[in-house]
């Protein structure tokens, strides 16, 4: 025998395709009677092992998802951003009134209801800049302003895969390669929530400039839409992802998503 392993604290995992020294106090018991640099090299050997074992399970650790008030959200990496993949659902906000309820909706939040919201680290409510960079990674075309925005098929990348209404040959449901994963939960105008199954609408950090303040907004939102009349923040330019100008674009109570910069490794 080279070698035995002496256990000095119970075994971590029974399941014998897991690192199993991994967190334990061991030792080795050597043959004494092998070459020194052969017991050397069986000694840097394990030790390697035990090592990378470590390593892998830091890695599996660190794609869990992210702790918001306490509870553990989903995310996904997509470009050079990591997004939460599911809406915020945390204290506060106001519950939707849905003709057809859908788990996936969530609450919805005004920028006052988020104010003394704390976030992990390096997370925050996305701004336009933040989702200008996510379309980035799906279009290449802008409005008059310098936004991107997204056509029919470029959008539905973000959507989820039911959930959106098809009245005709040409509507889709989403294909949600991005991990995204956008539910068409609408937005909320009291006492009732608007257009579910039409659209979603999300909240972004960025106030809108003065010239496009009016009554009913002060914020750009992002919108990913299956309506034909859906015009980007420039009043123009038609889009089924973008930002909004116009009626869908007020300060009602809307989805909530977080992002951070992916980390490096």
């Amino acid at each position: 025998m080279l070698f035995n392993v002496v256990v000095k604290s119970g075994w971590r995992d029974s399941n014998p395709k897991m690192c199993r020294f991994e967190y334990l106090s061991f030792c080795l018991i050597l043959d004494k009677t092998l070459p020194m640099k052969l017991l050397l090299l069986l000694f840097l050997s394990f030790l390697l092992l035990f090592a990378a074992c470590k390593k892998d399970s830091t890695t599996k650790e660190e794609a869990s998802g992210v702790i918001i008030s306490g509870t553990v959200y989903p995310t996904v990496k997509i470009g050079q951003q990591e997004w939460t993949a599911v809406n915020y659902d945390g204290q506060g906000g106001i519950e939707g009134t849905f003709y057809v309820p859908n788990i996936n909706y969530k609450k919805f939040y005004t920028q006052a209801d988020l104010a003394n919201l704390k976030l992990p680290s390096g997370w925050r409510i996305p701004t336009v800049a933040d989702f200008n960079k996510l379309m980035s990674n799906f279009t290449s075309k802008k409005d008059t302003e310098g936004n991107f925005v997204m056509d029919y098929n470029e959008a539905l990348v973000l959507k989820s895969t039911s959930g959106w209404e098809v009245r005709g040959a040409s509507d889709k449901q989403g294909t949600n390669t991005s991990g995204f994963n956008a539910y068409p939960a609408g937005y909320y105008a009291s006492p009732y929530n608007e257009t579910p199954g039409n659209l979603a609408l999300f909240l972004t950090s960025t106030p809108l400039p003065a010239a496009k303040v009016n009554f009913h907004a002060t914020y750009y939102s992002f919108i990913l839409s299956r309506l034909y009349g859906t015009t980007s923040s420039d009043d123009y330019t038609q889009c089924f992802g973008c930002f909004v100008d116009g009626g869908h674009n007020i300060d009602s109570p809307k989805s909530v998503r977080f992002v951070r910069d992916n980390q490096a490794k």
